[in-house]
């Protein structure tokens, strides 16, 4: 059985969002990304399945994909940046720096939260973002807050800060013996 374990950072409306995803060693073998909603109806997803990276746009109202790309390149076990940023008129998808594609949303902000999403099954590695930040005026700031998202049962070890202090604030593990309840406060 999939569940869909992650966070909701909450942000406020940017131009922006972006996240580093560690995947402690292993080589990448679960499906992970950050995504965001914009006042449009449209969502945005950026991230990896084990065969590569990917991103994709969906119209939620017609639940229609609009654009995709990938997979692309495997990624080596390591630390990953996955960013998707407003480039003029248009919102740009990079991996580790380099752009993988573009699409004109037709919004110049993106809604106030964005997840981080690490699609978990029974046997799955453990994995970490940090540094989940989002840009607004030209600056990226770190995410002041987060909550617990969880979609299908059983849920999996979640932890923030807030529940293991040996993550810096912004970082969420996915796996784990830690378990928390949707809705619960992480950073």
């Amino acid at each position: 059985m999939t569940t869909y374990n992650g966070a909701y950072a909450h942000v406020g409306a940017n131009s922006g969002i972006r996240a580093t995803w560690d995947s402690l060693g292993i080589a990448p073998a679960t499906p992970f990304w950050i995504s965001q909603s914009f006042p449009n109806q449209l969502w945005a997803q950026v991230g990896y399945y084990p065969d590569g990276w990917f991103y994709q746009v969906w119209d939620l109202a017609a639940y229609h994909k609009l654009a995709s790309n990938g997979p692309g390149k495997a990624i080596k076990p390591g630390v990953h940046t996955f960013e998707i940023s407003l480039q003029g008129n248009r919102w740009r998808f990079s991996v580790d720096g380099k752009s993988i594609g573009n699409y004109g949303i037709g919004s110049d902000t993106g809604s106030g939260d964005f997840l981080l999403t690490n699609e978990f099954t029974t046997g799955s590695e453990a994995a970490l973002f940090r540094d989940a930040t989002y840009l607004t005026n030209g600056v990226w700031t770190p995410a002041p807050s987060a909550q617990c998202y969880i979609s299908g049962l059983p849920p999996i070890g979640i932890a923030g800060h807030l529940q293991d202090p040996t993550l810096a604030p912004g970082s969420l593990r996915i796996g784990g013996a830690a378990s928390v309840t949707n809705g619960t406060q992480l950073w």
